[in-house]
């Protein structure tokens, strides 16, 4: 629950994704809306069946595999997003680096919860991933703005989204 968290924490901070592109990277509001629109509804698709199927992927192969699969889906985007926040805006990697760091928000979801219905008895999953929902929001989703703005406001945002990274 807590690794859903920390993913959550990352995710969530990416609410700052069109302030940064306006006022760090000179996107227009309008472009950086339409564009991160577009984005998020292309890689969040792609980031869901990614990570279900990298989820049952590990599950087959190793004991705990829904957990290393978070751990491995965590490795394997967290240098597109160091690059999409690092990158020149505007060329051709920074686009990939989007891409696959708007689909990394949406792929822990999957392997989360099916992780936590793993591990629960039978009778109580409902109620476990109640509690995991519970803990993501709390512990992930709640502080991840927050925090992240307040390392935007005092230093840069493209810092305080480098932070929030380090915590997934």
């Amino acid at each position: 629950m807590l690794g859903g968290a920390g993913l959550a924490y990352a995710s969530s901070s990416a609410l700052h994704g069109i302030t940064w592109l306006v006022e760090e990277r000179g996107f227009g509001f309008s472009a950086a809306t339409y564009t991160s629109g577009v984005m998020a509804l292309a890689s969040g698709l792609a980031g869901i069946i990614a990570g279900g199927w990298t989820s049952d992927v590990f599950a087959r192969r190793l004991a705990g595999g829904r957990i290393w699969s978070l751990a491995f889906l965590t490795v394997l985007f967290a240098p597109f997003t160091a690059g999409f926040l690092l990158l020149p805006a505007g060329t051709w990697p920074f686009y990939f680096c989007w891409f696959l760091s708007a689909a990394s928000t949406t792929a822990y979801f999957g392997p989360t919860f099916a992780a936590i219905q793993e591990l629960a008895p039978v009778h109580l999953r409902s109620s476990a991933v109640a509690v995991g929902l519970l803990v993501v929001n709390i512990v992930g989703v709640g502080p991840g703005p927050w925090i992240t703005g307040m390392i935007g406001d005092r230093w840069t945002l493209t810092l305080g989204l480098l932070v929030s990274l380090g915590s997934a």
